[in-house]
């Protein structure tokens, strides 16, 4: 009697750990569920969404610049803006870097960087752009989606080269690299807190 007591409680310590193990389980899964499903939340209710333009859904914003040659292979651009691609209602901060470099037709760079003031001028309009250290102009107006930046080069304002390429079949080219960032918030405050976080600049004010 005493050898059968001891296997039913054996047994029964054995059913009880499995149960006790599946319950635990249970909880976790309960609790990571509705840790997600409160971060969903937070997330989808938070005052600040921004758009990250994944590599896969990119609309690449349009440089709109006006770019001339004359006969002996000397550059001038003497007009830039920014279209963002993206046409919400919806504000988008815009900043670009101007990259000048050695070029030849079929695209070859050469090793050596243009310098200003040398080998080339530039002259911006800072009405509405400001340049940081970081090497970026940001623009100090939010636009609209689709609509276009103010220009940073316009009329007096311009890129000009004015010596000649240090190898022969080289011409100046200034490339142009464009973010933009569309933060939507319920204040101002709200948006820019998306840009600054992104690119460590405080964005321009509202309009």
């Amino acid at each position: 009697m005493r050898q059968l007591v001891k296997q039913f409680t054996l047994h029964d310590k054995k059913r009880f750990g499995r149960l006790m193990l599946t319950l635990i389980l249970f909880l976790v899964l309960i609790t990571a569920a509705l840790t997600t499903m409160t971060a969903a939340k937070y997330v989808h209710s938070s005052n600040v969404m921004k758009d990250t333009y994944q590599p896969d859904t990119y609309d690449v914003p349009l440089i709109n610049e006006t770019v001339t040659t004359t006969a002996d292979g000397f550059y001038t651009n003497t007009y830039l803006s920014v279209t963002p691609a993206d046409t919400t209602d919806y504000p988008v901060y815009v900043r670009l870097a101007l990259l000048p470099v050695w070029c030849d037709a079929q695209g070859n760079i050469l090793g050596r960087q243009p310098m200003l003031g040398t080998d080339y001028s530039l002259s911006c309009d800072t009405a509405y752009w400001l340049y940081h250290n970081d090497g970026y102009y940001y623009c100090t107006k939010a636009v609209i989606g689709g609509q276009e930046t103010p220009p940073l080069l316009s009329g007096a304002y311009q890129i000009v080269q004015i010596k000649a390429a240090p190898q022969e079949g080289y011409t100046l080219k200034v490339m142009v690299a464009v973010e933009t960032i569309q933060a939507i918030g319920s204040i101002y405050e709200n948006q820019t807190a998306a840009v600054v976080d992104a690119w460590g600049q405080q964005p321009a004010a509202a309009e």
